[in-house]
Formats: C-alpha cells, sequence, structure tokens
C-alpha cells in the first residue's frame, strides 16, 4: 500500500559507512556527502556537508547530537543480524517553519540528510511556493482546499484554474521510516520507535498526523502509516514517507496530476498533466498507469477501496475499450522494442498508433517510456534523424516530469551513447 515514486530520483551514495561509536573528534567533522548528477550547472544544487553518523551512546558520551533537537532514540533491529546498525529515531521541530520531522532510519542514512533540515537550503520555486510552510502569508493562498468529498473522504479541490504542468502543491515529510521497519524490529520495537517518533513532533503537527485515514487496521499509528504513505528513497534505500497534505490525495484510473520527489530537500511537488478546472477534484493515481480494468481492481485491493472513478464507473462497453487501448498500447510497445527487423515505414505507423492510444487513454505520462521505445526502433531502421528526435522528446519529457535531476539521468546518457555509436 505505498505509492512508489514512478520519478523518483537517483540516490547517489553519500558518506562513507562508519562505524556506530565514535569520538568527539570525528562526531564534529563534516564530510561532503553528496553530488549532482549535472555536476555544477544545477543553479540551486549547491555542496553538500554532512556530519558523521552517530546513535544514542556515541550522541550522549559527546553531548551533541545536532542538528536534531532530541538525543536519538535508538534499538537494535531484533529480526537483522546483530552486526546490524541499530535504528534510530531522529527529531526535528524547527523543521519547514517549525512544522517539525522525525526520521526512523540508520545513523548513516540520517546523516545523509541531516543538512536537508536547514530551511536555507529549499530552492525559491519551492520555498515560495502559495502552499509552502516557507512561503510569504502575505503571498496568494494555495490554488486547493482540502475538504469533504461525498463517498471520498477529504479530498484536494482546485480553488482556481492550475495550468498545465503547473505545480498545484508543494509538500513536506512529517514522518520517514525505513521502508523494512515492520519487518525489522519486534512489536514492541515499534511501537516503542512510533511513539517516540509522534512525540517529539510539534503538537501541532502531531494532531494533523493523528487525523489523517486509517484502513488497514492494527495500532493507530502504524495504520495510518500504511494507508497514507508515499515510497522515498534516502541515499538509495527506499524509506516511507508521510507528507499529511498530499495524502489528502484521492485516486483516480486518468488522473490528473502526478508527484514528484526531491532528494535535496525532500519535498513533493504535486503537477498538473493537463489543466485543472476550478472545483475540479486533483487526483493521481495509487496504481501503476496503463493497467486494465481487472488488474487495477487486484491492485486497488491493497488499500482497503473499490475504485469508482469516472473510468471504473463507466458502462461495460467503455471499460472494454480502454481495456482494449491499453492492451493494444502493450502489444505495440513489444512489437517496438522486440522487432529487430522492422521498416522506417513499419516504425512511423506503429510508432503513431502507439502516440494515438496513449493520448485517447489520457497516459502521456508514459511518454518518457514510450518516447525511448521509439526512438531505439528508428536506430534499428537506421533512421537516425526520426531517433534523434524522439531521443530529444524523451529527454525533454524527463526534465519535464521529473527535473534535471530525474530519475533516468543514466538511461539518457546510454541512450545518447549508444545513438552515437551508430552514427
Amino acid at each position: 500500500m505505498i505509492r512508489t515514486a514512478r520519478l523518483s530520483l537517483i540516490i547517489t551514495a553519500l558518506a562513507a559507512s562508519l562505524g556506530h561509536n565514535v569520538t568527539a573528534k570525528e562526531a564534529n567533522r563534516r564530510d561532503i556527502c553528496s553530488w549532482s548528477p549535472y555536476g555544477s550547472t544545477l543553479l540551486y544544487h549547491q555542496p553538500r556537508t554532512c556530519p558523521v553518523p552517530i546513535d544514542d551512546t556515541a550522541a550522549s558520551r559527546i553531548g551533541d547530537w545536532s542538528p536534531w533537537s532530541y538525543l536519538p532514540y535508538c534499538v537494535k533491529p531484533r529480526n537483522k543480524p546483530r552486526s546490524s546498525p541499530p535504528y534510530c529515531v531522529f527529531s526535528s521541530d524547527h523543521y519547514r517553519a517549525g512544522h517539525g520531522l522525525s526520521v526512523i532510519t540508520t545513523p548513516q542514512l540520517a546523516a545523509s540528510i541531516a543538512d536537508t533540515l536547514d530551511d536555507g537550503t529549499v530552492p525559491p520555486p519551492i520555498r515560495n511556493h502559495p502552499s509552502s510552510f516557507l512561503a510569504h502569508s502575505s503571498g496568494p493562498g494555495p490554488a486547493f482546499e482540502i475538504k469533504d468529498l461525498p463517498g471520498r473522504g477529504k479530498g484536494a479541490v482546485a480553488t482556481r484554474k492550475i495550468r498545465q504542468w503547473e505545480v498545484a502543491m508543494v509538500a513536506y515529510p512529517a514522518v520517514i521510516a525505513q521502508m523494512d521497519l515492520w519487518e525489522a524490529l519486534g512489536p514492541d520495537q515499534i511501537r516503542a520507535v512510533l511513539r517516540q517518533a509522534i512525540q517529539q513532533l510539534p503538537s501541532e503537527q502531531q494532531g494533523v498526523v493523528l487525523s489523517l485515514d486509517h484502513s488497514t487496521g492494527g495500532a493507530l499509528v502504524q495504520d495510518i502509516l500504511n494507508t497514507n504513505i508515499f515510497g522515498i528513497e534516502l541515499d538509495g534505500v527506499m524509506h516511507m514517507g508521510l507528507y499529511p497534505e498530499s495524502s489528502r490525495l484521492n485516486h483516480n484510473c486518468r488522473p490528473n496530476a502526478f508527484w514528484r520527489y526531491s532528494k535535496d530537500n525532500l519535498a513533493m511537488e504535486v503537477v498538473a498533466i493537463r489543466a485543472i478546472e476550478v472545483g475540479e477534484e486533483i487526483t493521481h493515481s495509487y496504481a501503476p498507469l496503463g493497467l486494465n480494468y481487472k488488474d487495477r481492481r487486484e491492485t486497488l485491493k491493497e488499500w482497503g477501496f473499490t475504485c469508482k472513478c469516472p473510468l471504473c464507473s463507466s458502462s461495460r462497453r467503455v471499460i472494454q475499450q480502454s481495456d482494449q487501448r491499453r492492451n493494444r498500447i502493450r502489444e505495440v510497445r513489444a512489437v517496438l522494442a522486440e522487432r529487430e527487423d522492422l521498416s522506417g515505414d513499419q516504425v512511423d505507423k506503429l510508432a503513431g498508433e502507439l502516440l494515438r492510444l496513449i493520448g485517447e487513454e489520457k497516459l502521456e505520462v508514459q511518454l518518457v517510456v514510450y518516447y525511448e521505445v521509439i526512438a531505439r526502433a528508428y536506430m534499428g531502421a537506421f533512421d537516425f534523424e526520426k531517433a534523434k528526435e524522439y531521443a530529444n522528446m524523451c529527454e525533454n519529457a524527463w526534465i519535464q516530469y521529473g527535473g534535471l535531476d530525474h530519475d533516468n539521468v543514466e538511461g539518457m546518457k546510454q541512450l545518447w551513447r549508444d545513438l552515437d555509436e551508430m552514427l
């Protein structure tokens, strides 16, 4: 029941793994702990530093656990090898204008994000967005409101027209926890770290978190996390990210928005795929895009509801036609990707059909994948001009959807290398 980032960013290795017991001299040292795949070309990506990892024992010994607000609370994961690092609660009560953040992870991974706690590292487009906690109070308000929707619980509804590709919402995490938390810790350890994580949030943020929907049963906080989390990465390791504001976004099989995550400031941006009209609900897809009706229903069972979006509530005939288009998209993609004997004319025909079907099904977000398939098909047909055209379209789409440090930077480099070798 995790909304996984289809546009999740490449997370690079930050600090070298160090022992859990560190000296005061080591704890005061700062190491460069991350890099940008585009080097110095990114306007807001400044060289980053982070402290050496410390656990509760080391922090108590040296009397310093900055930049965190509280002494780390650590447990040894009962269900992992004895040599495994502890899982600790690291909390900041000043994060994002005092809204607070609790992170349940290893000391090494906590150190890798320590510099992101500084609100000054947030780039202006995110910091000044009307929905950001950091935006000036005298500026314009958010383009949406959270309201009760019949049969859908709470949802985000547009209060003004939101343009295509406009960032409709900026959100920051309240809780981050390592993805294997439920498996790594014993039940009593889980209760202890969750209790500590929530108690160390500012009181207002505690109320926000505890008011979120819960649908899977069991202990309240664990249920809230299971119901609302997004899948994000810290230093290449999957984590659960609880973003209270964006967790109010409901599902739609033909969504009008998608979300992207920035490892550099932990922010989530919700971006409009198309123009969203006043009074229209802002939605994203909980399931992978492009699934047929049967597969969508099966996937969404994990969320504990039966989808009643406009597509799934349509007549049987409309649903069957949609399924036929979606199945055909997969068939055409397979032909383009696997056939090595296609002529340029055949690629033209198949590419045209593929793009038409994607448009009819409103699956434009997936063009980042299909453009590369088409580019490589043209390479196989030795039509290098069209291959370059689609490679450019692919790169532009990745940047548009995921930003300059999107999650396919290396894939695009490889595509251009392969094309250059054939010229």
